[in-house]
C-alpha cells in the first residue's frame, strides 16, 4: 500500500517538474523575443530619427542659400533702382514713382517700397496708398536707416498702421558722392510676400515638417503660421 502511494507522489512530482521546466522555456523565449522586438524597434526609431534629421537639415541648408540669395537680389534691386533715382532730381515725384511702381510689381520683393531725402521728408512712396509721401520719417527704424548713411535692414517692428515689418534699405549718392536720402522697402511679416511666395505652397513636408525662418536676434521672420 504504502509503494503504491510513493510511486503516485513520484509520477505527480514528475509532471509538475516537466510543467515548471516548459514553462521556463516559454517565458525565456517570450522574453528573448519581447527584447529583440524592443531593441528592433528602438534602433528603427533611431535610425528614422537621424534620416528625417538628416534630410530636413540638408533642406533647411539649401533653404537657407535661397534665402541668402533672395535678400542679395533684393538689395541689389534698392541699390540699382536708388542709383538711378539718385541721378535724377528727387523732386520729381512723377519720375521716382514710375521708379518706384517699376521696382515693386516687376520684382514683388516689397509691399512698399519709398524714397527718404536727406532731411527725413518721404518724397515718393509706392503703393501711393501707403498714405506717408510727403510727410517725415517717425518711425525708429527708418531714422536709423537715415542716419547710418549704409545699407541697412530693420529687426521686425509695428509701424504707426499696426503692420508688423522688416524693412531695408540702401542710401542714395549723387554724382557728386553728396548723400541724397535713402530708399527702402518693407516687407509686411503677417501679409502675402515674398517670403510667402518662395516658401509657402512648398513649405510642408510629407512627414509633418516645415521651415521657418528666425532673425540673428531671435525673431521669427516667416512662419506657415501667421500669427507667429
Amino acid at each position: 500500500m504504502s509503494g503504491l502511494l510513493g510511486s503516485r507522489f513520484t509520477k505527480k512530482k514528475k509532471i509538475n517538474l516537466a510543467t515548471l521546466l516548459t514553462g521556463l522555456v516559454s517565458l525565456s523565449v517570450a522574453l528573448t523575443l519581447t527584447i529583440l522586438l524592443l531593441a528592433s524597434y528602438q534602433s528603427n526609431k533611431q535610425s528614422l530619427f537621424e534620416t528625417t534629421f538628416a534630410l530636413n537639415y540638408s533642406a533647411a541648408t539649401k533653404m537657407s542659400r535661397s534665402i541668402d540669395s533672395l535678400f542679395k537680389s533684393m538689395r541689389s534691386g534698392l541699390a540699382y533702382t536708388g542709383a538711378r533715382i539718385a541721378a535724377g532730381d528727387l523732386s520729381d515725384v512723377q519720375e521716382t514713382q514710375k521708379q518706384l511702381e517699376s521696382l515693386r510689381l516687376g520684382s514683388h520683393f516689397f509691399n512698399s517700397i519709398a524714397v527718404v531725402d536727406e532731411t527725413g521728408l518721404v518724397r515718393s512712396v509706392d503703393p501711393p496708398s501707403v498714405g506717408t509721401a510727403g510727410t517725415y520719417i517717425a518711425m525708429e527704424a527708418t531714422k536709423e536707416a537715415l542716419a547710418s548713411r549704409k545699407p541697412y535692414i530693420s529687426k521686425p517692428y509695428t509701424s504707426a498702421t499696426g503692420r508688423l515689418i522688416i524693412f531695408m534699405s540702401e542710401p542714395l549718392f549723387d554724382k557728386d558722392g553728396d548723400y541724397r536720402g535713402f530708399i527702402g522697402g518693407s516687407l509686411y511679416l503677417q501679409e502675402d510676400n515674398v517670403l510667402n511666395m518662395m516658401f509657402g505652397m512648398h513649405n510642408r513636408n510629407s512627414d509633418g515638417s516645415y521651415f521657418y525662418i528666425v532673425s540673428s536676434n531671435g525673431h521669427v521672420l516667416f512662419h506657415p503660421n501667421r500669427h507667429r
